[in-house]
């Protein structure tokens, strides 16, 4: 039997319902089981002007990872996690989502909807995103 896609406002992954959350300011669609986010591509900057400083090691120690391994493989843009994920749907307009670079400076991959402007994010890829550019800022 082929699995159906997720119907509006479930979670990309696993389907369960998203609430509205607060994160760091901005109003998201977060999945209380997986700990994705669904965000509005406009609410990103705002997202990451904002200095977290509560960022755990183990976070940190994910950013780090991802920072060695693109060193390394600076063309990859797969993502993070399972490589081989059936197609995805936007949670908010159900068009597919599109594993693509956040953007050309920090080359996170992230599922975007070329439909809406959402951005969806697994667990821990927004956080992993935010360290990233905060680590850059320092070093200018």
């Amino acid at each position: 039997a082929s699995k159906q896609a997720p119907k509006p406002g479930r979670c990309p992954r696993c389907a369960e319902t998203l609430a509205e959350a607060d994160y760091e300011g901005v109003t998201i669609l977060a999945c209380r089981s997986c700990g994705g986010k669904l965000v509005r591509e406009e609410d990103m900057d705002r997202i990451l002007i904002r200095r977290e400083t509560g960022f755990d090691s183990s976070l940190r120690g994910k950013a780090a990872d991802f920072r060695e391994r693109f060193v390394r493989n600076p063309l990859q843009t797969m993502k993070m996690g399972d490589r081989d994920d059936p197609v995805r749907r936007c949670p908010s307009c159900g068009y597919r989502l599109y594993s693509r670079p956040f953007n050309y400076q920090y080359f996170v991959p992230v599922d975007r909807c070329l439909d809406c402007g959402r951005i969806w994010f697994d667990a821990d890829e927004i956080e992993i995103l935010q360290i990233l550019v905060e680590d850059a800022s320092k070093e200018k």
